[in-house]
């Protein structure tokens, strides 16, 4: 045997002895003891990951659904934003602070391959699945994992061992799956199967992250952090919790309450059989998590851990919103143009009424100048978003070719109404949580177990703050003769850049003149 293979093969049985003497010398972290446990948890998150405070957090729990013990309690998510947003960033940073053995991240997979050889993974992520563009990523796997994410695949094949004489069956239970997409279609059968989990775009969470480049590639400390980089404490931990207990959450039964006259859940829609499980399993992987310091019984051979209702109310706080967002089957991006255009009504007022639109068009909004304000990429874009919005009733799109070729108005559908999946504030529930922790039933669950507050919160979201400086409505009529050619003249940049890259000059000079209008404007 050469010296190198000699050398090879003691590489591999030093980190052979060496994972082993890690698993055996392991313990679980003292922060898995501690009652704010999930704020730890997003502190090491905020490490590589900045901002998107409930998304990574929530993205943490769905993968931690995984280890429970019933696989139909296994969660998935689709994390949706526009290109760059961070979707993979977030997906990697979760990734890294569960055990490597237990899940796989691919960029594309087939679906023989899923089928046959992910069996060993908990938790399956793919960069990107796109399903509604023609040659997308991934598109043609997506009726496999329809099957993966609810309740399993179960495949019978010809054997290729036996020269495909005999068949062989392969079955796999419910996985937890993750992927990113930039598409805002919906798709009502796959996003009953998952939360979607929105990653935003926006100039500060830029800047952070550009910044956070900046300081790295001068820093020799963050080099040698990298290199001798240690275990996550939190896989570290996940790996040696119990994968065997069962989650009960004692509660559940007041649920079918109504609070102030309000049914906690929306039993109008069919989909609400689906999300009610779901809330529940995330509740359950919230309590796994804080195993350590939740109240367990054991019973036939079975190991029973109790739930808290801070386990229900932070999966509420964390996930609400994002239901709600499944629950309209509007993309987020949609929302915010719906949003925005609901809250701006008649702010183009003296611009519509000097291009020579008729009194009862004044209230409306120039789509050109929603395009700008909302910082959307190109006239593709924002008209392909309205018609989603025409087509689901929730806005009107008018044209006069006599008044204005170019110009376009919008506004939204006044019967429209927002739906959510929980009708009732948390607040609310957690009033209804207090009166059951005063019944006498609660001692029988908890005996003399100590119940934990509920103390978490995450900041929301930060939008990307809006300039209103360019909806300046000071017009002249000359002014406005301009403004009705304005989208011919964004569709004819639009080709420019899409059809052959500009010159370096010309982008320089692009640049200068971008900043003296914004000057103007300001």
């Amino acid at each position: 045997m050469s010296e190198a293979l000699n050398k090879l093969v003691q590489d591999i049985d030093d980190k052979n002895i060496l994972d082993e003497h890690k698993i055996i010398n392991a313990k679980i972290d003292p922060r898995f003891y501690d009652y704010q446990l999930l704020k730890h948890i997003h502190t090491e998150l905020d490490v590589k990951h900045k901002l998107d405070h409930k998304e990574k957090v929530a993205t943490f729990i769905v993968v931690t659904s995984a280890y429970l013990s019933d696989p139909r309690d296994h969660c998935s998510c689709a994390l949706k934003g526009n290109s760059s947003s961070g979707k993979d960033s977030n997906t990697d940073n979760v990734l890294s602070h569960f055990p490597k053995e237990d899940w796989i991240k691919v960029t594309r997979v087939t679906t023989a391959t899923l089928e046959d050889d992910v069996q060993d993974k908990r938790i399956v992520a793919f960069s990107e699945i796109n399903k509604n563009r023609e040659n997308g990523a991934n598109a043609e796997i997506v009726e496999t994992f329809k099957q993966m994410a609810e309740g399993g695949t179960s495949t019978l094949k010809k054997d290729i061992k036996t020269g495909f004489k005999t068949a062989i069956r392969t079955e796999q239970e419910q996985k937890t799956l993750i992927y990113g997409t930039t598409e805002t279609e919906s798709d009502d059968e796959l996003e009953t199967r998952y939360v979607i989990v929105p990653i935003r775009g926006y100039r500060e969470k830029n800047k952070i992250v550009v910044d956070d480049v900046l300081n790295k590639a001068s820093d020799e400390e963050y080099y040698l952090r990298k290199h001798h980089q240690q275990d996550s404490w939190i896989a570290t931990s996940i790996f040696l919790l119990d994968k065997d207990v069962q989650v009960i959450i004692p509660f559940s039964k007041i649920f079918s309450e109504k609070i102030n006259g309000k049914e906690i859940f929306d039993t109008t829609k069919d989909r609400v059989k689906r999300d009610v499980k779901r809330i529940l399993s995330l509740t359950r992987a919230i309590t796994w998590l804080h195993q350590k310091q939740r109240a367990t019984k054991y019973r036939d051979g079975m190991t029973f851990v109790y739930a808290e209702p801070s386990d229900f109310l932070n999966a509420l706080n964390l996930f609400g919103d994002f239901f709600n967002l499944t629950y309209s089957g509007l993309d987020h991006r949609l929302v915010k143009l719906l949003e925005y255009v609901e809250k701006n009504l008649g702010k183009h007022s003296e611009t519509i009424k000097a291009i020579g639109f008729q009194e009862r068009y004044y209230d409306w909004l120039l789509r050109h100048k929603v395009q700008k304000a909302l910082n959307i990429a190109s006239v593709k874009t924002i008209r392909d978003w309205c018609q989603k919005l025409v087509d689901r009733n929730k806005i009107e799109v008018y044209k006069d070719d006599y008044v204005s070729k170019k110009t376009v108005l919008i506004r939204p559908v006044i019967s429209h109404s927002h739906n959510l999946a929980l009708p009732v504030s948390i607040d609310d529930i957690a009033k209804l949580l207090q009166v059951w922790l005063m019944s006498d039933s609660t001692k029988e669950v908890y005996q003399d177990h100590e119940i934990k507050p509920f103390l978490l919160e995450f900041e929301d979201y930060i939008s990307e703050t809006e300039d209103d400086s360019e909806d300046s409505d000071t017009f002249t009529e000359e002014n406005a003769r301009s403004e009705s050619t304005c989208e011919e003249e964004l569709i004819v940049t639009e080709e420019i850049i899409e059809d052959k890259p500009l010159p370096i000059s010309q982008k320089l000079l692009t640049e200068v003149e971008e900043k003296e209008n914004d000057k103007d404007d300001n």
